[in-house]
């Protein structure tokens, strides 16, 4: 169930235009406040018509941890010193998403030489490397092609090493405590902050979920089969 203050601006009335400085003010403060996020993302983005959210059938996303911008590859080998881009992309394949928030842990041995946003006019709130608290400033509709919410330039160390993950976890604070995983604020007609479902699985688990592997010495993880979303909940809880 999502927590009340998410029930509150869902039912709000909306706006196409964002206040003027609205977007600015949460930046500059850099608040590692949840509620506030989604709520200023509220005053950003228009609901669709024509649907109700009883008619939305309630479908899984996923985000993974890809190197290549078409989200198929999740291992890579890389020489030290050589540098390479990896990409944290989702899937929607339901409703619109308008935000997101998420964690990503990096081995030691991988130096990040540059970060962005997928979208020069999306704005982060959390404001680091680590953690991520994204606004699209607008409604992307689902389907399609993956989404890339962030893009890091990587190079392995000139110590070298094999195994070097590359892992996806919840944002701190979290929207759904517990869950342990990212989360995506859907847009109307659907309704309720959303987990992901983690799209990397390593079938033989030598690798935990949700991790892209640099320089893999045993079995590499991959895209997991697509399940129904009572399955994927019933994995995380």
């Amino acid at each position: 169930m999502a927590p009340a203050w998410y029930d509150t601006m869902r039912k709000a009335p909306h706006s196409c235009t964002p206040e003027p400085g609205d977007i600015a003010t949460a930046v500059h403060r850099r608040r590692w406040l949840v509620p506030e996020l989604f709520l200023l993302l509220s005053s950003t983005v228009c609901a669709p018509t024509g649907a109700s959210a009883a008619s939305v059938q309630r479908e899984f996303a996923e985000i993974g941890v890809y190197f290549d911008p078409g989200a198929t590859v999740s291992t890579l080998q890389l020489a030290p010193g050589e540098v390479h881009t990896f990409y944290v992309a989702a899937r929607v394949p339901t409703c619109g998403i308008y935000g997101t928030e998420f964690s990503l842990a990096l081995d030691s041995a991988l130096e990040v030489v540059d970060v962005r946003l997928g979208d020069p006019s999306w704005f982060d709130v959390a404001a680091g490397r680590d953690n991520w608290l994204i606004g699209l400033a607008g409604i992307l509709p689902p389907g399609g092609d993956p989404i890339v919410f962030v893009e890091y330039d990587i190079r392995v160390a000139q110590s070298g090493g094999t195994d070097l993950l590359i892992c996806l976890g919840p944002s701190v604070p979290s929207s759904l405590p517990g869950s342990g995983l990212p989360a995506w604020a859907p847009a109307p007609p659907c309704d309720e902050i959303r987990p992901f479902a983690l799209a990397q699985r390593d079938p033989a688990g030598h690798y935990p979920p949700g991790c892209a592997v640099v320089n893999p010495t045993l079995t590499p993880p991959i895209p997991g089969q697509r399940d129904s979303w009572g399955t994927v909940k019933g994995l995380y809880r």
